[in-house]
């Protein structure tokens, strides 16, 4: 980890270290179990604002306590938040008895969890900030200068003469250090002082040893405290500190946390248990574990040697922003943006290509060898010469591969790729363009092409099947992504059809399988019939989708909501007051009856309705069409036909088919979306909570989703929620209502994390690395999502046999647990 906050144990045993680390800078919480290493998810980093105050408790690997503003709970799978804290503050500490019973301090006092949420404990004028619980009539927690004990009935507090700065409770025994280097132990009644010495900020005990953390000159230093004083502890060679330094036990030694690895202490030693100076590696090569040579885009280079990295000092390369290596019998090539073409045979290294066109792919296959550089280069080595297969005109390559031909991916900006394969007649056909951003190709044992990427820098990761020249996103076992709304077109559900808008993606769900469509930019709105859609993005691009192909049209002010009784009737109404519609072949602007922006767009039996941010609903089309003012915020409009129309926000108003009237809002939040399905029933949702109408009263239900974003259906027994999840939760985002709840549902044609490293084994099994965890196929197309013990950042190198595969972590090179290789 770059930086380590908080380091414990729990009461079997296991260590914990919780800090951040990654190229994101991700907050992470780690336990070794005594053999391994295990990361238990990511944590929604959203929610714990306030991490310079955070605290965790730990009572097994599948129950586990974060807090600092947002009480947040491992339960073996996910993260989720629990009750809100009693106040706004952060929390100052937080202790689990053994029971289970989860205590806080924060804003001077001392609370409790119960069934009916917090239960304040003591009065404020104790000043609670530390806090050690033994049993729940047992707690010791500290105030400026003084401690106070709760023996299950009543407070007693200890007064000190400075400034409390550690506290240790346990069955052994209860310290309490002080500014200036007091030390003081509770025996039966009172307090007995200890020598003198350092001043003392953290205690951990191993055994009847106790070990704590003081400062000297300002500068952390670890003792062995007993009765006779302190005795200042060496610390391994070399070691470097992080901000602090941090101790955690198990059931046998110490252990402490740098920034030049992770030491455990025997009885006389010092034993190294994770270096942290290990190179990075950004690409791997070689025939096996005992050959490999790393490279990374700093110019380095090295031979891996049975435990240690020797760094080969006659590399040719520099440094470059991207690295690529690939093995070709007992050779080894590399690439990298802005150095030659490399090979490494027999020991020496070649330059056999130099750096005019910034070359920073490399694929092979069959023996033969393939580089992709900048303006569409691309050389084959065929053996005793280069080849020249540029693609005049070309653009960046960013991915290539040998399938029997080779394949390459080149853009000219980041949302212009082109799939093109090399035709051995002499030229490159194309065989797709997609805005969908493809930095990995990838061929099974049978021939089938697999491309992978990331729609945007914040996740988005997708695998795609190429075939009949489109990419066929498949549904891996991964987070699934955010939605943000979602239509239904009407009718049987056998003939389902519903849209689910995400970032840059679009799918088309249907009872035979879906359809992803990706936008050049983050999408507003899109809407589907059949194979024809409609898309808006936030740059003013609006796309048509047809099964001929896509058309962009640029509009300005920019298209905000999109709906239509059918491919020649679709409506578009966006910023300044802006309504298009489109009639089968043609764009028309019509008359716009405001300026303001407009936030939705909703019809029914030739009837059209709109409402803006002012607070308006107009008419747009329609005989006998009524209009209302003043409706304050309308965020979205839906019904069952034309006198029959509900518009739900800050208000909520129904239309009959002669006049609008208010009716009161069931939920205290401002409404989000709205589904009416028939005269006696109707949907609609807060950003949290989602309430139905059956005909006669309003019922609420909630849903485990940060914010609630759509509802739609089919019809009376076939209706859908979306929502969007915080960053890097792994709940559900797509909800089906059952009849009497909301039953959470995993989809994922694109997941929320971003992928990388896509490889395929010699069995055809494909590794992807995403971020938190690895995912994986097997060769029937069976995906797992595996849990990776480090944030796997790239999938580096897969054993010709598959029997090892190693990942890049932000710690360096790491291998995958054999019980995942294995699996």
């Amino acid at each position: 980890m770059v930086d380590l906050l908080v380091a414990g144990r729990d009461p079997e045993g296991n260590i914990y270290v919780l800090g951040r680390s990654g190229d994101r800078y991700q907050l992470r919480l780690a336990v070794w179990n005594g053999a391994t290493w295990t990361n238990l998810g990511r944590i929604p980093v959203e929610e714990m604002d306030g991490e310079s105050r955070l605290s965790m408790a730990a009572i097994s690997p599948t129950e586990v306590w974060l807090v600092s503003r947002v009480l947040m709970r491992w339960d073996g799978q996910s993260w989720r938040s629990q009750k809100p804290l009693p106040t706004f503050n952060s929390a100052n500490d937080l202790a689990v008895s053994r029971s289970g019973t989860v205590w806080l301090t924060m804003g001077g006092a001392v609370y409790r969890l119960s069934s009916d949420g917090w239960i304040e404990v003591g009065a404020r004028t104790m000043q609670a900030g530390r806090i050690q619980v033994i049993d729940d009539s047992d707690l010791w927690v500290t105030g400026s200068k003084s401690v106070s004990h709760w023996n299950g009935q009543s407070w007693e507090t200890h007064a000190g003469r400075e400034s409390v700065t550690a506290l240790l409770a346990t069955e052994r025994r209860v310290l309490r250090a002080e500014q200036g280097g007091g030390l003081f132990s509770f025996e039966g009644d009172t307090w007995r002082e200890l020598p003198g010495g350092a001043e003392l900020r953290s205690f951990v005990e191993v055994g009847d040893v106790l070990y704590a953390v003081g400062t000297t000159d300002f500068e952390d230093a670890l003792y062995r405290v007993s009765a006779a004083g302190r005795e200042a502890i060496p610390l391994p060679a070399n070691f470097q500190f992080m901000d602090n330094l941090h101790l955690a036990s198990d059931r046998d030694a110490l252990w402490i946390f740098g920034r030049t690895g992770i030491y455990r202490k025997g009885e006389s030693c010092w034993a190294e248990h994770q270096r942290a100076d290990l190179p990075a590696i950004d690409a791997l090569a070689g025939r096996s574990a005992s050959e490999l040579v790393g490279f990374n885009t700093s110019g380095w280079a090295g031979r891996w040697s049975s435990r240690r990295w020797l760094t080969e000092e006659a590399n040719p390369m520099g440094p470059g922003s991207h690295i690529e290596a690939t093995t070709v019998g007992d050779e080894i090539w590399a690439v990298s943006t802005d150095n030659p073409v490399v090979r490494r045979k027999a020991g020496r290294w070649e330059t056999m290509l130099e750096s005019e066109n910034g070359f920073n792919a490399v694929a092979s296959g069959g023996g033969r060898v393939w580089v992709g550089g900048s303006g569409g280069a691309l050389r084959e080595w065929g053996g005793a010469s280069w080849l020249d297969r540029s693609i005049a005109g070309g653009g960046y390559m960013s991915a290539l591969a040998v399938a029997g031909s080779a394949f390459s991916v080149e853009f000219s900006n980041l949302n212009d790729y082109v799939l093109r394969r090399w035709d051995p007649a002499g030229s490159w056909k194309r065989v797709l363009r997609t805005y969908a951003p493809i930095w990995h190709l990838a061929a099974k044992p049978d021939g089938e092409l697999l491309a992978a990427g990331s729609l945007d820098v914040l996740g988005g990761g997708f695998v795609a099947r190429i075939r009949d020249g489109a990419l066929e996103f498949l549904d891996v076992d991964a987070p699934p992504p955010s939605w943000s709304r979602m239509h239904a077109q009407e009718g049987d559900l056998d003939d389902l059809k519903i849209d689910f808008v995400g970032n840059r993606a679009a799918v088309q769900a249907t009872a035979t399988g879906y359809r992803v469509s990706v936008s050049q930019s983050a999408l507003l709105d899109s809407w589907s019939h059949g194979n024809e859609r409609w898309s808006a993005d936030v740059n003013g691009n609006l796309t048509h989708e047809t099964a001929a192909g896509s058309e962009v049209v640029s509009l300005r002010p920019r298209v905000t909501a999109i709906w239509g009784s059918g491919p020649s009737d679709v409506w578009f109404v966006g910023d300044g007051g802006q309504v298009q519609h489109w009639d089968g072949t043609a764009l028309e602007e019509r008359t716009s009856p405001g300026t303001e922006n407009y936030t939705a767009v909703w019809g029914a039996g030739g009837r059209v309705w709109a409402a803006n941010r002012d607070g308006n609903i107009h008419c747009l089309a329609g005989d006998g069409c009524v209009g209302l003012p003043s409706a304050s915020y309308v965020a979205a409009i839906h019904g069952t036909g034309p006198d029959d129309v509900w518009a739900a926000g800050a208000k909520l108003a129904h239309f009959d088919g002669t006049e609008w009237t208010f009716v009161e809002r069931p939920l205290g939040d401002t409404l989000v979306t709205i589904w009416a399905t028939s005269e006696g029933q109707v949907f609609t949702a807060s950003s949290k909570e989602v309430a139905r109408w059956d005909g006669l009263r309003w019922s609420v239900n909630s849903v485990p989703a940060v914010r609630i974003t759509g509802i739609a259906g089919t019809g009376p027994e076939d209706i859908w929620l979306c929502a969007e999840q915080a960053q890097h939760a792994d709940e559900p985002t797509l909800y089906f209502w059952n009849g009497e709840e909301w039953d959470g549902l995993r989809f994922a044609p694109y997941s929320s994390r971003r992928f990388r490293g896509m490889r395929i084994d010699s069995r055809g099994v494909v590794w992807i690395a995403a971020e938190d965890r690895v995912i994986r196929s097997d060769v029937t197309d069976f995906w797992k999502s595996e849990r990776a013990p480090f944030e796997a950042l790239d999938i580096l190198w897969i054993a010709p046999n598959s029997s090892s595969v190693a990942i890049s972590t932000a710690s360096g090179p790491a291998w995958l647990p054999q019980s995942i290789v294995s699996h």
